[in-house]
């Protein structure tokens, strides 16, 4: 999605629906003519209240001048309460300008946390294998991998290696494993060659392909020529963990009193302006799944899902949405997201027309 701090917003906005009964909560509201990101609107007994909100999904923490500009632009509103939430902090001036002007100030960062008892007691040595990217041919330019573990995961597994028969990365990834670990690893062939054992201090390697070798990332139709692939190598203690499931959290503190509430994100509804058209690309921002609408039914929206990750595997699909549910997701406008989308649609309608020519036998 184009829009990442969108998402944010909404989720603030969300929060506050959950925790403020009775008040009307608004996204993207205007006042006096001025913009603001989360607008509350609540009255108790004969009186009216105004808390405005201004969200910062940054990399940098919130400055001082970022909250000075933000006590004016409050004040003009009529604002009894003025907060402002950060993805990154703030910095030790926005704070004192908070503490003087009574601006509240939170943080908020999405968590995962492992359920209490997933972790056994069992101890284990590991080996971490990590294929960091690719040499263009050439060149020592770095083809990188994805730093997402789920996406770089699914392209170890689909990135194919041109000029190197069916083989995948992964089919490199496995032989050269049993040449580094200090042990044998069941059902992976061993091959001869000098390769310094894996310890617990990273080692990096780049590893020679076959002449003329190219690669395509599986959202991609460029070839792209490369000489070596680049691994990052060590071994590691771990606890086994139990099978078990942990949805995703949102830590929301307080930074002027040091609190912090724990928001669990399925209590959360995030809602867009959005009406799914056929022919576009779309986003589900709470669970980051992509779609493609392929027409509007009776039922409600015929969309292929084209690209998500669930329990650590790629899954494609179709179904019928609810036109009720269309406020859910974002359309994507970005076009060079939109040119990736395309070619995995083009995956799933081929595999949605495999699947029906097997049924009709």
């Amino acid at each position: 999605m184009d829009k990442k701090w969108e998402k944010f917003e909404r989720v603030v906005a969300a929060i506050h629906v959950a925790e403020n009964s009775g008040a009307t909560v608004t996204w993207n509201d205007h006042i006096n003519g001025r913009q603001f990101d989360v607008v509350i609107r609540f009255k108790f007994q004969f009186y009216e209240y105004l808390t405005l909100i201004e969200c910062r999904d940054e990399q940098r923490r919130v400055e001082a001048g970022d909250v000075d500009a933000f006590v004016t632009k409050s004040r003009d509103a009529g604002a009894n309460k003025a907060i402002i939430v950060s993805s990154a902090g703030f910095q030790s001036g926005a704070k004192t300008i908070a503490e003087k002007h009574n601006i509240e100030l939170f943080t908020l960062t999405e968590i995962h946390e492992m359920p209490e008892g997933a972790l056994t007691d069992t101890l284990v040595s590991v080996l971490v294998l990590v294929p960091d990217g690719f040499w263009k041919t050439g060149t020592r330019e770095v083809i990188y991998l994805s730093r997402d573990p789920k996406k770089r995961e699914f392209e170890i597994n689909n990135i194919p290696l041109i000029g190197m028969g069916p083989l995948k990365l992964i089919d490199i990834l496995k032989p050269y494993s049993q040449l580094i670990a200090p042990f044998d690893i069941p059902g992976v062939p061993k091959f001869g060659g000098n390769f310094p054992v894996a310890t617990k201090e990273p080692q990096h390697k780049a590893i020679t392909l076959q002449l003329n070798t190219k690669i395509r990332f599986p959202d991609s139709t460029t070839e792209i020529p490369v000489s070596h692939v680049l691994l990052s190598y060590w071994m590691q203690d771990a606890r086994v963990i139990q099978p078990s499931f942990a949805p995703t959290k949102y830590q929301y503190k307080n930074e002027r009193t040091d609190t912090t509430a724990t928001i669990d994100a399925t209590k959360l509804r995030l809602e867009y302006e959005t009406k799914v058209e056929p022919g576009k690309f779309y986003q589900d921002p709470q669970t980051n799944y992509y779609y493609y609408c392929e027409s509007i039914k009776k039922k409600g929206a015929l969309l292929y899902l084209i690209y998500s990750y669930q329990n650590g595997q790629f899954v494609q699909g179709k179904a019928i949405v609810p036109i009720r549910e269309e406020n859910t997701f974002v359309e994507i406008t970005d076009e060079g997201e939109i040119e990736k989308m395309k070619i995995l649609y083009q995956q799933v309608k081929e595999k949605d027309k495999t699947v029906r020519r097997h049924s009709r036998r």
